[in-house]
């Protein structure tokens, strides 16, 4: 798995996006699998996956997947915790980018 990450982040880096979405979805696929979908690991491939969506310009499938992001990190990490916060700024950005402040705001 590791070496999957690896490859979607140089893949993300080069901007080949439809490639590093695959291997992400890979990995999320072995994780959900193996450890559950509640995992860190999961939740941070996930994650990566919802902001390779937001890289993509597809709003509607980035959206979904931060707000699972959100919600398993609330309920197994807390809503304070940083890595909580920090899935809600990534929504709040993805928000901003589409010209929706209100929403933008409320997350923020």
């Amino acid at each position: 798995m590791t070496r999957l990450w690896d490859l979607a982040l140089i893949l993300e880096d080069a901007g080949v996006y439809e490639e590093a979405k695959e291997r992400l979805r890979e990995i999320v696929e072995s994780y959900e699998n193996d450890p559950g979908g509640e995992d860190l690991r999961t939740l941070a491939c996930i994650e990566k996956l919802a902001l390779i969506y937001e890289k993509m310009k597809q709003w509607e499938e980035g959206e979904k997947m931060f707000r699972q992001v959100i919600q398993m990190r609330k309920r197994v990490q807390g809503p304070d915790h940083p890595d909580t916060t920090n899935s809600m700024a990534n929504l709040a950005s993805m928000y901003r980018d589409q010209g929706h402040l209100e929403e933008a705001e409320k997350l923020e």
